[in-house]
């Protein structure tokens, strides 16, 4: 029996050993080589400025209810994110009002904004259209020409369905 094991053992290094040998190398990416001074000089201020972003201009904002039975939805199209949550079926007990699970979430704080240090532009303070509007569904676009488009499409379902 101990013999086996020890076999076992034996040719599973064995294989791990084999399949390093023979799998093929990876390889890390070789960094570019430094810019020479010369090429440095050439850089013009225009094309820095250029990239950097703009500051934000104030947008007009259009919220958008989509209500089912238990709870409403309040949507924004600055950044086309969801901006409250109330639910329906829980009140205050004085004010009667509806129990608001989120409220005041905007801009970079709404629900489903899209946030990334790695995007140029602040996508949670843009403005995005609507493209549809249904009882139960609502659809924004936004839309930088020639880098990327984007699509949010929100469904929202009544408890019975």
């Amino acid at each position: 029996m101990e013999k086996r094991l020890i076999i076992a053992i034996v040719l599973s290094i064995a294989i791990i050993a084999a399949y390093q040998f023979i799998s093929p190398q990876t390889r890390t990416a070789q960094p570019a080589p430094p810019p020479k001074m010369q090429d440095l000089d050439q850089v013009s201020k225009v094309n820095i400025e250029e990239e950097a972003p703009s500051p934000e201009l104030p947008v007009s904002e259009k919220e958008t209810v989509l209500e089912t039975d238990r709870y409403i939805l309040t949507f924004s199209n600055i950044g086309g994110s969801i901006k409250k949550i109330e639910l329906k079926e829980y009140t205050h007990p004085e004010t009667r009002k509806t129990f608001e699970l989120v409220t005041g979430a905007e801009g970079r704080e709404a629900i489903l904004s899209l946030k990334s240090s790695a995007l140029a532009e602040n996508l949670s303070l843009k403005r995005y259209a609507i493209t549809q509007k249904t009882p139960d569904s609502i659809s924004y676009f936004f839309n930088i020409p020639g880098k990327f488009q984007i699509i949010k499409k929100y469904k929202v379902h009544n408890s019975n369905d």
